[in-house]
């Protein structure tokens, strides 16, 4: 019985626990990955993202500037 009744509590936990969010993040090219982790710490530091919210980073490079325009 008392197992049963751990599994049931392990189920309305896990009903009432927020469902984990995604969050993206433009990695700029200056940035080191550590200055990255900073900004998504921060974040979840801030009360924005918990910690088992996913996070997706991003890189983009700009077009380079055309030399005869």
């Amino acid at each position: 019985m008392k197992a049963s009744l751990l599994r049931k509590a392990d189920r309305v936990a896990k009903a009432r626990a927020p469902e984990p969010r995604m969050h993206y993040f433009w990695w700029e090219l200056e940035e080191t990955w550590e200055q990255l982790q900073a900004r998504i710490r921060a974040k979840i530091a801030g009360g924005e993202a918990s910690e088992t919210d996913g996070c997706v980073t991003f890189t983009w490079t700009r077009p380079e500037e055309s030399a005869g325009g």
